[in-house]
């Protein structure tokens, strides 16, 4: 449970968080489910590396909910899982040396991972900034052809609505770490998985960074603003967008849907980048 604690959480009531294992739970079994059924057709080693590192990253996330784990070990994990993800084959691969491709893949992955668990601040933000996310790769996805890949997106679409709808304010259960860490793994990888092959490399970075710069953008706000006025980075606190958003007078729930028009814009960007460059 999240219990309030009168400062940093205002909710008026302790909130289960909990709604990652049954995000992790559903996703996984629908996804393997229909690997099965439709095994002619489906790469089950697609599958298997995108859910396994997801699947490890929740349980890394759910054991964080049940007792804290201190924030260098738990990026230690982090890049581990990142590792079991570029050898079981999902792998960035802009410069073929690889070193490089072993780094940027770790990198991508910690960076939303932590990215999107700091978002998770307010209720329904994290939840549906994955939501449009996910929307706006699965249309290219699809414009690519990749079915294999828009079939899985269309999966995560499905998961996310469905938990979204109890996680819009005021919330009636959390994601929790367990929720963030499955749901940003497989985000990541995911993004990973959508290759534009016919575009050059300054235009498929930009389709894919613009899908995520909203995240990454609240999570370089939080940092800079921290290590400006002497606090650690990983110390929690009410400094968020939202939270500022909120001190400007925004209810809470206004405050989310500013910062998702603007998300929603910065995807559009993506998607302007995509249609004009193919």
């Amino acid at each position: 449970m999240d219990h309030p604690d009168g400062s940093r959480k205002i909710q008026k009531n302790s909130i289960p968080k909990i709604g990652g294992l049954s995000v992790a739970v559903t996703i996984s079994f629908s996804v393997l489910l229909t690997s099965l059924v439709f095994s002619n057709i489906w790469d089950i080693k697609l599958v298997l590396s995108i859910i396994i590192p997801a699947l490890l990253a929740g349980v890394v996330g759910f054991t964080d909910d049940i007792k804290s784990i201190e924030p260098w070990f738990r990026i230690g994990l982090q890049i581990f899982i990142g590792l079991i993800a570029f050898v079981l084959g999902t792998r960035i691969t802009l410069f073929n040396n690889l070193i490089i491709d072993i780094f940027l893949t770790v990198f991508w992955l910690v960076l939303l991972i932590n990215a999107f668990n700091l978002l998770d601040n307010t209720d329904g933000l994290a939840g549906a900034t994955l939501l449009l996310t996910t929307l706006f790769a699965t249309y290219v996805a699809f414009s690519n052809g990749q079915k294999l890949v828009y079939i899985l997106g269309i999966s995560l679409l499905g998961i996310i609505l469905g938990f979204l709808i109890y996680n819009w304010t005021p919330a009636q259960i959390y994601l929790g770490d367990s929720g963030v860490y499955f749901l940003s793994t497989l985000l990541a990888l995911f993004l990973v998985r959508i290759k534009p092959y016919s575009l050059d490399f300054s235009e498929s970075i930009p389709i894919v960074l613009f899908l995520v710069l909203l995240p990454i953008i609240d999570l370089l706000y939080v940092v800079i603003k921290r290590i400006s006025i002497g606090i650690h980075p990983f110390t929690a606190g009410r400094d968020h967008l939202s939270h500022t958003l909120m001190q400007k007078g925004l209810s809470t729930k206004n405050a989310v849907i500013v910062l998702l028009v603007f998300h929603t814009l910065l995807c559009s960007v993506s998607i302007i980048i995509f249609n004009f460059s193919k």
